[in-house]
């Protein structure tokens, strides 16, 4: 576990964790308690529904416990995948197959009914800047965004992949800083010393572009993201969008002369979900 001014970063294997912590600070009147429950159970995917069921039988014991039956409680469950895009160029054999359903389809099917809910699927995509990508670009060190024509020489060449799939919800991130999506029906977007929470509207058909590039910073990596909307999944869920994501990834690495069996592309597909029980 690692505390900082903003945030609380959990590292845990799934497998062996069995850890209990809280942390408060006894000087400080908060303005809501959060419950963190980090799932055990292998393999987590498909015990997701099980475990959720648990951890909402439990928050209504606690409600119960505490005589606040008209306590409001959010619920989030978060859930990703995670892969590098060039693993099978650096001779990873592995492979694991998906659906990539939503949620709420998954748990039905295992008849887990949830409640009234947002849902909200993206991928986040972190890109080292390793030494050939900062010689693409020619930097003028004595001026005031020294680094500027290097993040944008790549902003316009993932937004130009993403496009040509017709992937139109994006963000482009160079500042340091950990994003968090939201909806922007419900979240403004915000930034701190450590966060940046990004609001996507899913229900804007002519997209939207998100860039924050702090050219007078040279960042160890940028993040880009793309979020997908509803027309983004079908009947059989989100296969599709993330075939379309891979292909732009893959004409993006191409165009900036990234190399499958040296450089990393972490993509993380993210699916989550709130409501109020």
């Amino acid at each position: 576990v690692l505390q900082t001014a903003e945030q609380i970063l959990f590292f845990y294997n799934p497998s062996y964790h069995e850890a209990q912590h809280s942390f408060y600070d006894a000087k400080v009147r908060a303005r809501k308690i959060s419950l963190l429950f980090l799932a055990t159970e292998q393999p987590l995917r498909s015990n997701a529904a099980a475990f959720h069921q648990q951890v909402t039988t439990l928050l209504t014991e606690l409600r119960n416990r505490l005589a606040l039956a008209e306590l409001k409680i959010k619920v989030r469950d978060h859930q990703h995948l995670t892969y590098d895009l060039f693993a099978k160029a650096k001779g990873s054999k592995e492979s694991y197959g998906y659906k990539l359903r939503s949620i709420d389809a998954r748990y039905k099917a295992r008849q887990a009914e949830l409640p009234a809910h947002s849902a909200l699927t993206y991928v986040i995509v972190n890109l080292p800047l390793s030494r050939r990508l900062k010689e693409q670009v020619k930097l003028d060190l004595l001026s005031s965004s020294p680094y500027l024509p290097l993040y944008q020489h790549i902003a316009d060449h993932f937004v130009s992949a993403c496009q040509q799939e017709k992937l139109q919800h994006l963000a482009v991130l160079a500042n340091g800083l950990l994003p968090l999506v939201r909806n922007s029906q419900f979240d403004k977007s915000s930034q701190g010393t450590e966060l940046q929470m990004i609001g996507f509207d899913p229900s804007a058909k002519q997209g939207q572009l998100v860039s924050d590039l702090q050219g007078d910073k040279l960042v160890e990596m940028m993040q880009l993201i793309i979020f997908a909307t509803p027309d983004d999944q079908t009947d059989m869920g989100y296969g599709r969008f993330m075939n379309e994501v891979e292909s732009a990834l893959r004409r993006f690495a191409k165009a900036v002369n990234l190399q499958p069996e040296r450089d990393d592309l972490t993509v993380r597909f993210h699916q989550h979900i709130s409501y109020h029980q």
